[in-house]
């Protein structure tokens, strides 16, 4: 299961491993049905009201990996979620930047930055605050919430899940991107590696990254570890409905 903090027991984030365990159905980019992807709302009480999402992920102790995540991920510019929604992301090279669904993607790698304080007439804005569940990983983002007027806390990451390599390959090939790249480039499905053999030498993109992750811990630490663990920033944004 993934591990959460016991000071925060009325959060409940969804998984994004759902799925790539044993008799599981791969769950790609929704949590909950109807709801948009990685994000969800909570009104279990009449006079409150939340909105969750998770991020990039992220490998624990590892911050020289961090580029090299979000460059398969984001690209080399990762676009403004303000602009995501009328600028096309730029192809690039072993990246999936360019077919995330957007703004959506966006919206949720800048952990909700972009969404909305709710009406005044409604809410009480002034007790409004946002949580992000990112330890010291998003200062840049507390600091940009913090000047556009949100109160904001910070508190450690409580989404986080130690996997092996073969359960985070699992997890990757999960994203709804990977399928829209493998969709435009075909070709790259027959360079997968396989336990069989039969697979090609050189590996299709996600292989590619991979490799690379365990490249760069290999040149850093002098080795490369059985099991990871991975973690996903997380944002709650609090509402107060008025009574």
């Amino acid at each position: 299961m993934i591990n959460r903090s016991p000071s925060h027991s009325l959060v409940r984030p969804c998984s994004p491993l759902e799925g790539t365990e044993p008799n599981t159905t791969p769950r790609r980019d929704s949590c909950i049905l109807g709801q948009p992807p990685h994000s969800r709302r909570n009104s279990r009480r009449e006079t409150n009201t939340s909105q969750q999402g998770y991020s990039e992920l992220r490998i624990r102790g590892q911050p020289n990996l961090t580029p090299l995540i979000t460059y398969y991920s984001q690209g080399s510019r990762p676009i403004d979620p303000r602009r995501a929604a009328i600028e096309k992301v730029a192809a690039e090279p072993d990246s999936l930047s360019a077919y995330w669904e957007q703004p959506g993607r966006a919206i949720l790698d800048a952990s909700l930055i972009t969404v909305p304080l709710p009406p005044e007439d409604s809410f009480e804005v002034e007790n409004s605050k946002v949580i992000l569940f990112s330890g010291n990983q998003r200062q840049d983002l507390q600091a940009a919430l913090t000047t556009s007027g949100r109160k904001v806390e910070n508190d450690k990451v409580i989404l986080h899940k130690e996997l092996t390599w073969e359960l985070l390959e699992k997890y990757c090939r999960t994203w709804s991107s990977l399928s829209n790249y493998l969709e435009k480039f075909p070709e790259e499905k027959e360079k997968r590696l396989s336990n069989d053999g039969k697979g090609g030498q050189e590996g299709d993109i996600l292989d590619r990254f991979l490799l690379r992750l365990r490249n760069e811990m290999l040149k850093t630490t002098g080795s490369i570890p059985e099991t990871v663990d991975i973690e996903w920033p997380m944002t709650l944004l609090l509402y107060r409905k008025r009574v």
